[in-house]
């Protein structure tokens, strides 16, 4: 249930996404081992958070749009408003918080979700 958590502390964890790409692949091929690992977390009384270290145009992971590869086609097809809408679902059912921040940002912002006290 997520990769950090604090000693002691066991009512927060926080699980690491290196950007929107891997988000979409937890909630779209790894979808069934991403939903019970939210389950889990749900049933042991762990707040959930998702922290994606990239941070969507107006923090608005709809308008998000996938980079560009070198024959100038979308690395990535799938659809920002579909991913948005899994995101939201997994929120709704499991209470998982999904977090954006720049990399810049990731510590600062980990730790205050670890604290409880991220704003």
């Amino acid at each position: 249930m997520g990769d950090y958590q604090i000693a002691g502390k066991g009512d927060i964890s926080v699980d690491t996404k290196y950007g929107v790409p891997e988000l979409a692949s937890n909630l779209f091929q790894e979808h069934e081992r991403f939903r019970d690992e939210c389950e889990r977390a749900q049933r042991c009384g762990i707040k959930l958070y998702v922290l994606i270290e990239e941070m969507p145009p107006e923090g608005d992971l709809s308008k998000w749009t996938s980079p560009l590869d070198r024959y100038g086609k979308a690395k990535y097809r799938f659809s920002a408003e579909t991913l948005k809408k899994a995101a939201n679902t997994m929120s709704e059912r499991y209470g998982v918080e999904f977090v954006y921040c720049d990399g810049r940002s990731t510590g600062k912002v980990l730790l205050e979700l670890l604290k409880g006290v991220y704003k």
